[in-house]
């Protein structure tokens, strides 16, 4: 059965709880969707969304999953400090690489190998080797 306002309105109201069920669908549809809550939870087994920008203010983001996977054609980060802990392998393939630090550049391993196909170059004040 469905039921239509006249007016420019329709409030379900209810001092405990509104339930909104479909046995096999629920769909919403509006120029604009306003969800207000102190606390929510959503629980979907596979989630798609497809939109032209997302934006997000949050204090904290922890995300804890088994693979992640991202494509991008470009992609900024600004912060403050990074850490990175990796506990197998961190590989970086690029057509160019290029560390820059106002300090300090510090390379430290077991072993440390430099090979170059054409050319090796330090340039330095002083170099210190051994």
């Amino acid at each position: 059965m469905l039921r239509q306002a006249r007016g420019g309105r329709i409030a379900v109201c209810a001092s405990e709880r509104v339930d909104i069920v479909g046995a096999r669908e629920v769909a919403m549809t509006g120029a604009e969707v306003h969800v207000r809550a102190k606390k929510g939870a959503i629980a979907i087994d596979e989630l798609g969304f497809f939109g032209r920008l997302v934006q997000a203010e949050v204090t904290k983001i922890a995300l804890v999953a088994q693979e992640a996977d991202t494509i991008l054609t470009r992609l900024t980060q600004r912060a403050k400090r990074v850490f990175r802990f990796v506990e197998e392998i961190d590989q970086t393939r690029a057509g160019t690489v290029d560390l820059r630090a106002q300090n300090l550049i510090g390379i430290r391993g077991e072993n440390a190998i430099i090979s170059a196909r054409v050319l090796a170059k330090v340039d330095g004040e002083q170099i210190h080797l051994g």
